[in-house]
């Protein structure tokens, strides 16, 4: 039944139901509808005042507009705000009467000729398709495609026939398998690469539908399309595109069209039918935007057949037409402004007062002189005309920028105007020229008070010479707050009549008068020796210093005064230096950087030992800024001064100035000072930075001649200043007899030692004692590892070990040789195995354990079967489980098996105990299985409830590791059990996008499940799924398909593997490829999480509190409430939790948000049936966000504990609330 008007002729709408802004209909559901109730009355007032009063022109007869509003793809929040919007601008201006539908009965032939014109307001996906299709009955098929091809024919046939079209925003985000639907509305979406403020430039500014924009482009926060073809400028007329100069453009490969044409707007003809599309209208804020709104009006008019307009495309306009367009459009913009702008209020819309900015600016550029001299007399014509006190106001702003003699008139009449004054000589400030300056001397005696002082500050700033005259009369005024600024602007004017002016009114000024008569004084000294007037300016000065003004302004004029005086200043400026702190010596400090002569900077270092403690660190500073490195000894003397900021501001000053000559003295003061002190820690910086990389030799000369501690300090610059040419010395060093000095060698010996200088740290190492040894170990395998090649790197290391060295020696070589960590080191790691010394043994087994790669297992596994020593077996079975776990070749049932025969042949508990500790490193699924004859065992059951809650974690998502072909960053949303978030492609979807999952180990793959979520329709259209072992080798696509829904489950014949990559390959018009979650084989789990247990009967008790009974804190539903054991984590807290009846546990969540970083640096969960015998850990690991998650190996207890394990001396551990799931 086609929608009808009710008996008023109003809008009546159809099935109206409850409309989710921000969700849409699974494809498998009908469509909704809009409810214009969700259009908030704020929001609806918003609008109301936003819009037209009245339509461009009168409708030639009564029109109806379809407001159509089907969103079979993304839903946008703002389809109902643009619907009330069309809803109420066609009632408030009477120019079409409106119905709004989303029921596509809507475009049958009979219902679709009841209409002018059609709204696609922010319509998406294949609108006339039906849904659910494959499933209906063959006859049913075929009426559904014949009803979808009817509708289509109709909307064609109205559009064609004569009726308007207009396209809202996501209008070109449908229908894209119609390709008459692309070419009737004019494009396709082709992505959005701005979700931000953009600038919008007129493309034809003197188009029709451009007036609303009063000729000027403008800057709008939305989501800007780009378009695809049957997008072109050979069909269309643009009116508007993105100004790409004002506008960000670095969007990578967003961004697809290469041309810069990134049309916001555009109308064509089609058939007998008119099409206006416009992009904006994503953002809610748009639909109450005044000139979009009368931009929408006016394209809404023009499809109705009211409003004429060209459509001629864009391509065929000759660069004739665009300038005259732009000059009409300048001409017709102003006066629309203006006329705008005489009802211009604060607080109203700021749009107006915006275009205004934008004209002013524009017609600064060279060539608008034209333009700045209508946008003037148009401003003065504001001031003079019946217009608002904020319009005047904002006229003379704007003509401050850019006013000339011609407003001149109209602000001189306002500055006699109380409320406008102030303004009015605001503008007249900037404008050049002798109209200005009489305007503002005929003003200055009909004045009064504020307006006056205001006034006569103008004057000065203008720097108006005639002026003088008036202002040195208002000198002698009695009202205080004149005279003083008279003689502001007296001074301003800086010349020697002023000079002469403000001298003669001192003498009887008194109090604030008298001190602004001194500032002015000074002011005009300074602009008179700017202009070449230093005789007068020297008068001044001297004139001022002697007098009985405040010290500050006398040391002013004083430093003037010797400024002037150059050279011949010295002898007065050292003994102002060496007098007190009073404004003198600073002003003479600052002379020091300042006065001229090659020589001055010796002289002034040389009194440098005369002046008072408090004056030296000035001098040195401004000696420093001075730059001559001659004063460098004077200057260093002083780092003896027993005044500590003398000492540390002469040490500083030797990161400039300083030589080979201020080493010693740094060194020794360095040594000479407390540890941690200010003078130590300056005088290590300067010896760091001061000088050149040509130093360091001066400095490594210096080491063997002096004492130890000294010896240490310099020792320590080298590792600082990365002096590898010192290496030799330090090599030396390194075995003083002085252990600080040793200590600094070996620090020093790691920072600059490089692969040429392995056998020298080597034969060093075998001399050394076992605390040396052991710094020069971990620099070997630091130096080592800088080789680029890694059969380099042990090659020194071996070398070594072929010596004959003693057992310990033997011991410190082979572990750098395991830490080193490259094959061919293993042989020899092999043969120590054999060693006599059970030592070496130990360190080589040790080594082996540790390896990063799993070479070395069956030798491990060797040694832990044949090996008769307990500890050796501990040792070996520890590595051959870490190292079962790593990749390999070996498929995980084959690992498992390998555990599974460890354990058996395990002699005793210890190694027992050792292996099922890394069970956990498994993360596989049946590696549970291996633990749970264990879980239940006392003796083992500590270390398999810990390797079962790692398994728990890994199957929780923690063992895969995700990689896209886009938004890297955001790849774990696909398996953060939130289908609120998701990962995408960020563009529409295309061929050879793909996602790969490296689920962590391998197993038969079974079966996937991509969940796209509820928002959109972003499922692949295809799909290739690929599995492979390594990464590496994929072969042939084990499963394809198409995807037709939004949660698409795919069996896969069963596949032994550990990689799967998912390929898309198809395309869905502007829709994203997208994942909110992703299940490999059902993991990540998405239920089992149990439910939100009920706290109302717990009881807490924890490690200590901050106040008695704090605990309940954790449970009171208050986020700003705590508990905390009051002290830093030390990894001994605790908090027990009485649930009052045995529950399963399966989750525990602690919210810290409240107090920033006070979550747990370490965590263990155990649970118990009494509160004494505690099982686990059933959980372990470590916080890293305000609110940690804790999956829990499910177990149930009446009593949970949640034990803090780990250290930081920054934060508490503190629980704002405390929530368990479980059942």
């Amino acid at each position: 039944m086609p929608p009808q008007l009710n008996q008023k002729g109003q809008t009546q709408m159809l099935r109206p139901q409850l409309f989710l802004v921000l969700l849409v209909a699974s494809l498998h559901c009908s469509a909704q509808e809009v409810d214009l109730s969700v259009v908030s009355p704020e929001d609806t007032a918003k609008i109301q005042q936003a819009l037209p009063a009245a339509a461009r022109v009168q409708p030639a007869k009564q029109r109806k507009l379809l407001v159509f509003t089907l969103c079979r793809g993304f839903v946008h929040g703002s389809v109902p705000d643009g619907a009330v919007a069309f809803k109420l601008m066609g009632e408030k201006t009477g120019a079409f009467s409106t119905v709004i539908s989303d029921d596509v009965s809507v475009f049958e032939p009979d219902s679709l000729k009841q209409f002018d014109a059609i709204v696609m307001d922010n319509t998406t996906g294949d609108l006339f398709a039906t849904q659910g299709l494959e499933q209906m009955a063959a006859e049913e098929q075929t009426k559904a495609r014949e009803r979808e091809a009817r509708l289509k024919q109709s909307f064609l046939d109205f559009v064609n026939n004569g009726g308007g079209l207009i396209g809202v925003h996501a209008a070109t985000d449908c229908l894209y398998n119609w390709t008459e639907y692309g070419d009737m509305l004019g494009g396709y979406f082709s992505g959005h690469p701005w979700s931000e403020e953009v600038a919008v430039k007129l493309d034809d500014p003197g188009h029709t539908l451009c007036s609303a924009f009063k000729g000027q482009g403008f800057r709008i926060n939305d989501e800007i399309y780009q378009f695809r073809e049957p997008y072109s400028r050979e069909k269309l007329r643009v009116l508007l595109s993105l100004d790409t100069s004002h506008t960000n453009m670095d969007k990578g490969e967003a961004i697809k069209r290469t041309d810069d044409d990134f049309a916001v707007s555009w109308v064509q003809s089609y058939g007998k039918g008119r099409v206006f599309y416009c992009s904006l209208g994503h953002r809610n804020e748009i639909f109450w935007t005044p000139s979009v709104l009368q931009f929408y009006l006016d394209g809404i008019q023009f499809a109705l057949g009211d409003l004429p307009v060209d459509t001629t495309p864009s391509a065929q306009l000759t660069a004739e037409h665009l300038r005259d367009s732009r000059a009409q459009a300048f001409a017709a913009g102003v006066e629309s402004l203006f006329g705008d702008l005489a009802k211009f209020e604060l607080g109203g819309d700021a749009g107006n007062a915006r275009m205004l900015d934008n004209l002013v600016v524009e017609a600064q550029q060279a060539g608008n002189a034209e333009k700045a001299d209508v946008l003037v007399e148009r401003l003065a014509g504001l001031l003079r005309a019946d217009t608002t006190h904020d319009c005047k106001v904002l006229a003379c702003r704007e003509l401050r920028v850019i006013g000339t003699e011609k407003a001149v008139p109209a602000l001189a009449a306002l500055l006699t105007d109380e409320k406008l004054s102030d303004m009015a000589r605001y503008a007249l400030q900037s404008i050049p020229g002798a109209a200005a300056d009489d305007a503002l001397l005929a003003a200055l005696p009909k004045t009064n008070g504020a307006a006056k002082v205001g006034i006569v500050n103008t004057l000065g700033a203008r720097g108006t010479a005639k002026a003088l005259p008036q202002l040195a009369a208002l000198l002698a005024d009695t009202d205080e707050a004149l005279a003083a600024a008279a003689a502001a602007a007296v001074g301003e004017l800086g010349d020697q009549g002023a000079a002469q002016a403000l001298l003669a009114a001192r003498g009887k000024a008194a109090g604030p008068v008298r001190l602004a008569v001194d500032q002015a004084l000074l002011s005009c000294a300074g602009a008179l020796v700017t202009a070449g007037g230093q005789q007068t300016a020297a008068q001044v000065y001297d004139s001022v210093y002697k007098s009985d003004a405040p010290a500050g302004i006398r040391a002013a004029a004083f430093h003037g005064l010797m400024l002037g005086r150059g050279e011949a200043a010295v002898p007065d400026v050292l003994t102002a230096l060496k007098g007190e702190r009073n404004g003198f010596a600073e002003a003479a400090a600052r002379l020091v950087a300042e006065l001229p002569g090659a020589d001055l900077a010796a002289t002034f270092a040389a009194a440098l030992g005369d002046l008072p403690p408090a004056t030296q660190p000035l001098v040195i500073d401004f000696l420093v800024e001075r730059g001559d490195k001659r004063v460098a000894p004077a200057v260093l003397a002083l780092a003896a001064s027993p005044d500590e900021g003398v000492s540390l501001s002469a040490m500083r000053a030797m990161e400039t100035l300083g030589d080979a000559s201020a080493v010693l003295p740094l060194a020794t003061a360095a040594a000479a000072a407390p540890d941690r002190s200010p003078a130590r820690t300056q005088a290590r910086v300067a010896l760091e930075r001061m000088g050149s990389a040509a130093l360091n030799a001066d400095m490594a000369k210096l080491v063997p001649t002096v004492a130890p501690p000294v010896r240490a300090e310099l020792v320590r610059a080298l590792g600082a200043r990365k002096a590898t040419n010192a290496v030799p010395e330090l090599l030396r060093t390194a075995q003083d007899e002085d252990a600080t000095v040793r200590q600094e060698s070996l620090r020093a010996l790691h920072l600059v030692s490089e692969p040429k200088d392995l056998p020298a740290l080597l034969a060093l190492l075998v001399q050394s004692d076992e605390g040396a040894r052991d710094d020069l170990a971990e620099t070997v395998v630091a130096v080592a590892h800088r080789l680029p090649e890694e059969a380099d790197r042990p090659t020194a290391v071996l070398d070594a070990l072929k010596k004959n060295v003693p057992a310990d020696v033997r011991c410190s070589l082979l572990a750098a040789l395991g830490q080193i960590a490259a094959s061919p080191g293993l042989p020899t790691l092999y043969a120590a195995l054999d060693d006599k010394d059970e030592d070496v043994q130990k360190t080589a087994l040790k080594a082996l354990a540790d390896w990063p790669t799993p070479a070395p297992m069956d030798k491990l596994r060797d040694v832990s079967r044949a090996s008769q020593s307990t500890v050796l077996r501990v040792l070996a079975l520890r590595g051959y489980a870490k190292q079962l776990a790593m990749p390999a070749d070996r498929s995980m049932k084959e690992t498992l098996r390998l555990y599974q025969e460890a354990l058996e042949l395990a002699a005793g508990e210890p190694e027992k105990k050792s292996l099922l500790s890394g069970v956990g490193a498994l993360r596989h699924p049946e590696a549970m299985k291996l633990l749970e004859p264990y879980l239940e065992n006392k003796t083992y059951q500590a270390e398999a409830l810990v390797a079962a809650s790692q398994i728990l974690e890994a199957m929780d998502g923690g063992a895969m590791t995700l990689t896209a072909s886009r938004g890297e960053g955001d790849v774990r949303k696909a398996i953060d059990g939130d289908r609120g978030t998701r990962w995408t492609t960020g563009r529409p979807m295309a061929p050879d996008d793909w996602f790969e999952i490296d689920l962590g180990y391998d197993s038969d793959i079974e079966e996937i499940v991509l969940d796209a979520g509820d928002t959109g329709a972003d499922y692949p259209r295809k799909y290739e799924v690929f599995i492979s072992p390594d990464g590496e080798n994929w072969g042939d696509p084990v499963v394809t398909g198409e995807g037709t829904e939004k949660t698409i489950t795919i069996q896969v014949p069963p596949t032994h593997g550990r990689y799967v990559k998912l390929v898309q390959g198809g395309t869905a018009g502007g829709m994203f490829w997208s994942i909110c979650e992703l299940r490999v084989n059902g993991i990540p789990r998405l239920t089992g999480n149990g439910a939100e247990l009920d706290r109302t009967d717990w009881k807490l008790t924890g490690s200590g509190a901050e106040k008695e009974g704090q605990e309940q804190n954790a449970i009171d539903g208050d986020p700003a409430t705590r508990w905390s054991p009051g002290h830093f984590q030390r990894g001994d807290e605790w908090l027990v939790v009485d649930l009052g009846a045995e529950r399963k546990i399966l989750k525990v969540i602690l919210d810290t948000k409240g107090s920033g970083g006070d979550y747990p640096r370490g965590y263990e969960v155990f649970v118990s049936n009494n509160g004494t015998d505690w099982i686990g850990p059933i959980a372990k690991g470590q916080g890293n966000s305000p609110v940690t998650s804790i999956t829990v190996l499910p177990r149930t207890g009446r009593y949970l504990k949640i034990a803090q394990t780990g250290q930081t001396n920054k934060n508490f551990w503190s629980i704002h609330e405390l929530t368990v799931l479980g059942e």
